[in-house]
């Protein structure tokens, strides 16, 4: 779909605000039934957390995807850039 048919909406990101975050695992595949992998992953995003100024407020990990909530503690501007700190997944 090119660009001048999407919906312009606008966006506000300002310190403090809550955002939610949905995300799947690969293929949908059961992979967060592991306690291991659980643990890697409450470790990265906590380490993601601390690198990008964001502050996690509550986590559901699922066995096929996860709901982050959190804030930023900074002003970003742009709509895709506000939340692309929130989670960065470090291998």
């Amino acid at each position: 779909m090119s660009s001048s048919h999407r919906k312009r909406i606008k966006h506000y990101h300002e310190p403090g605000d809550l955002h939610e975050l949905t995300f799947s695992t690969y293929q949908r595949l059961p992979l967060l039934r592991n306690s291991r992998w659980q643990s890697w992953l409450a470790e990265s995003v906590t380490q993601s957390c601390r690198q990008n100024s964001c502050r996690l407020i509550a986590f559901v990990f699922m066995p096929e995807h996860v709901h982050l909530w959190g804030s930023l503690k900074i002003h970003i501007s742009g709509s895709g850039r506000a939340l692309a700190g929130f989670v960065r997944m470090e291998s």
